[in-house]
């Protein structure tokens, strides 16, 4: 949660330095952590050179926060939610399904999935509830969102 709260406090085209810390799995792919925080890393390192970084010692990458918004998601969580790509009303709002007219967060609650509308870290932290975009680029209707990152995700999926 701490890229999320880093997205939070940083405007959009900013840059800035993360500390990475030691990862001894080795599995993790940090460059995917970066990107579903919301940010795209600046100087490009593939995710091997980052797992390589991060076994060895923190490491310190400058990204760019991105307007779009940032994966709520943990190792506990029961559900994940997946939407297509946000909406530039949610990554001005900074919560998925945004969106006035939107049913999404009317239904959670009335389900009794979700106790507050429009609070992604409140549905992880307290219900279990993650959220996540297949695409992370923020465009008007799911329509106009490039191809190419639906089919790499897409593909990327399937391995």
């Amino acid at each position: 949660m701490q890229l999320v709260d880093l997205h939070r406090r940083t405007a959009a085209d900013q840059v800035v330095r993360i500390t990475l810390a030691t990862d001894t799995s080795g599995r993790l792919r940090l460059g995917d952590v970066i990107v579903g925080g919301g940010f795209d890393i600046v100087d490009s390192p593939d995710d091997e050179a980052l797992e390589r970084r991060a076994e060895s010692s923190p490491s310190v990458i400058r990204a760019v926060r991105r307007w779009t918004l940032p994966d709520t998601v943990s190792a506990d969580m029961q559900l994940l939610v997946c939407g297509l790509n946000p909406s530039p009303t949610s990554a001005d709002r900074g919560v998925g399904f945004g969106r006035p007219g939107n049913r999404f967060w009317p239904a959670a609650v009335q389900a009794g999935l979700v106790s507050r509308p429009f609070d992604a870290d409140n549905a992880l932290r307290q219900h279990g509830i993650g959220m996540t975009d297949l695409a992370k680029r923020t465009t008007k209707r799911p329509a106009n969102s490039p191809r190419r990152s639906i089919k790499r995700v897409s593909s990327e999926s399937n391995d």
